[in-house]
């Protein structure tokens, strides 16, 4: 490589590095800590609300594992599933795609939408798929 090319590359590096922190840190600041499910909405069958308490996520975002608390099933499964909300761990991850935030579980990628009392998940409600409404 050109050294008089170096500093120029350096610094492509460095502006990427910081974009791409500032971008997963807006994300993971938002969703850190214990949330409430409050409301499922999508799919076939109409909107479910559920009271605080009854099913938690608490999003771990130093080592990127969602755990989710459901008290309304009981499982006795060791192969959690995501999708049916049952109580276990599920590694995570955040992408950014056209300035839009996903949380990406197994096969799954939710956009994630804030708003004032806490922020929704969509994994493609206009498609027949669900959503997530989150609030402390």
């Amino acid at each position: 490589m050109n050294i008089k090319k170096l500093p120029l590359f350096f610094s492509f590096l460095l502006l990427s590095i910081v974009f791409i922190s500032c971008e997963s840190n807006e994300a993971n600041s938002l969703i850190a800590g214990k949330w409430n499910v409050t409301e499922m909405i999508g799919g076939f069958s109409k909107p479910k609300n559920y009271k605080i308490g009854s099913i938690t996520w608490t999003f771990d975002t130093d080592k990127k594992i969602l755990s989710i608390k459901n008290n309304l099933i009981v499982t006795n499964t060791t192969n959690n599933d995501f999708t049916k909300n049952e109580t276990g761990d599920y590694n995570y991850k955040i992408e950014t795609e056209n300035e839009i935030d996903y949380l990406i579980i197994k096969n799954r990628k939710g956009a994630i939408k804030s708003n004032e009392d806490g922020f929704m998940i969509d994994f493609g409600i206009a498609y027949d798929d669900i959503g997530y409404i989150l609030k402390r």
